[in-house]
């Protein structure tokens, strides 16, 4: 029973990965599957990047709902704009990925924050968010299978390894993410349905 108990996790994953378990095809548009990526990576990584695929679809439905004019909304003054939630979103992944996970040498982080327009129209807006979560996919692809479990070097919150920090940029993303979908819902707008995948 205990054998049967610790390989349901596993049949789990095997069926989610393999769409057994999963949406209709018809019903979701990631723009990664695992069949896609290369055979050279970790399943973990297989699956962050085809969760960070989904995170970018999702972001880019959020912002394509607002109006050039709804980017300086603002809920109250101390809280950002729309558009600067969707830039802050950006920056931190180039941050988080640059400083922890992976980096080319030629990179400069305040290159990056200086190239990002913050009076970007939608258009501009979307392409920030498109180039940075390649930044972060590339992170991704970038570490060996091993590389997951190394340490993130003099990570600000103590000790975490590579893994987690990838964590956490898809978590920050998702968080901002959340706030824009609170202000689309303020301004009248319906936000896209939820995909978590």
């Amino acid at each position: 029973m205990l054998a049967q108990r610790a390989l349901l996790p596993l049949l789990l994953t095997c069926l989610l990965c393999t769409g057994g378990l999963a949406q209709p095809a018809a019903s979701r548009n990631p723009t990664t599957t695992l069949s896609e990526l290369s055979d050279t990576l970790s399943l973990t990584q297989q699956e962050w990047l085809v969760k960070w695929a989904g995170s970018l679809d999702y972001t880019l439905a959020a912002l394509a709902l607002a109006t050039e004019e709804e980017l300086d909304f603002r809920p109250t003054a101390e809280q950002k704009t729309l558009r600067e939630q969707f830039l802050h979103l950006a920056t931190n992944v180039y941050f988080l990925t640059s400083r922890y996970v992976y980096a080319p040498g030629d990179f400069d982080l305040a290159a990056a924050r200086n190239a990002m327009n913050v009076k970007a129209d939608k258009e501009e807006l979307a392409r920030t968010l498109r180039t940075a979560y390649d930044f972060g996919a590339a992170g991704c692809r970038a570490l060996s299978a091993n590389g997951l479990n190394e340490p993130a070097p003099d990570f600000f919150a103590g000790p975490r390894s590579k893994r987690a920090i990838l964590n956490l940029v898809q978590d920050h993303a998702t968080h901002h993410r959340a706030q824009t979908l609170v202000y689309l819902r303020l301004l009248g707008h319906t936000p896209p349905a939820y995909r978590g995948w």
